[in-house]
C-alpha cells in the first residue's frame, strides 16, 4: 500500500517522505521544517497510532491547515468518526482503487494550494496595512498603534519616552526642481539609510 501511495504522490509531482512509525514521521516533519502539503497515515502503526499522530500534527500551528488522509483496514464507524474528531480530512478503507485515491489527493492538494495562496495574500495585506508603499517603512497607522502602547507602558513605569521627528531640508525644492520621481528616489534612499542605522529594537 505504501508503494502504491508513494507512486501516486510522485506522479502528482510531490516529494515523498516515507516512515514506518508515527515517531519517525514526527522527526521527519521537524527535519524538513514542517514544509509539507499532505499527510497520509495508517491507523495501526508501531508505537504512536495514526490517531495520536494526527492529534499531534493538528496541535502544531504550521500543520493546522495541512490535510491528513487516513488509510486503514479498520472501518468501524466509531473509529472512523474518531479520525475526523482528531482533525483528519479524509479516510480510505484498504484495499482501495488507485483512481479513487488519486482523485481524492488531487482535491486535497488543490484545496491546500488555495489555503497557501490565501495565507500569502493575508500576509501581504497585513504588510501593506502597516507599511508605506513607497519607502517600505512603517506607516502612520502603525506608528499610532505602537506609540499608544509605548506611551501607556512608560506612563505606568514612570520612565522617559523620547520621540524623534526628522525633517528633510529643502525637500520641496528637490520636488520642484527635479520632479516628484526624483523626490521619491530621495525618500527611498533616505528610508534605506534609516533602516540601516536603526537599532533592531
Amino acid at each position: 500500500v505504501r508503494n502504491l501511495v508513494s507512486k501516486v504522490l510522485k506522479r502528482h509531482g510531490l516529494t515523498v517522505h516515507e516512515d514506518s512509525s508515527g515517531e519517525q514521521a514526527l522527526k521527519t516533519i521537524k527535519k524538513i521544517k514542517f514544509k509539507v502539503d499532505i499527510v497520509i497515515t495508517d491507523y495501526i502503526m508501531p508505537g504512536m497510532s495514526g490517531e495520536e499522530l494526527c492529534r499531534t500534527f493538528k496541535g502544531i500551528e504550521a500543520l493546522e491547515q495541512v490535510p491528513i488522509v487516513f488509510i486503514s483496514t479498520v472501518d468501524k464507524k466509531e473509529t472512523v468518526l474518531d479520525f475526523f474528531k482528531v482533525g483528519a480530512n479524509d479516510y480510505l478503507t484498504k484495499p482501495f482503487l488507485e483512481e479513487e485515491f488519486s482523485a481524492r489527493i488531487v482535491t486535497h492538494l488543490r484545496n491546500r494550494q488555495y489555503v497557501k495562496e490565501l495565507q500569502a495574500l493575508n500576509a501581504k495585506l497585513k504588510f501593506q496595512a502597516d507599511h508605506d508603499s513607497l519607502t517600505g517603512l512603517n506607516n502612520r497607522g502603525y506608528f499610532q498603534k505602537k506609540f499608544k502602547t509605548a506611551f501607556n507602558k512608560n506612563l505606568s513605569s514612570k520612565s522617559n519616552l523620547c520621540c524623534l521627528l526628522l525633517d528633510l531640508d529643502h525637500f520641496k525644492k528637490v520636488n520642484d526642481d527635479y520632479g516628484h520621481a526624483y523626490g521619491d528616489l530621495v525618500l527611498q534612499n533616505f528610508a534605506g539609510i534609516l533602516s540601516r542605522v536603526k537599532r533592531s529594537t
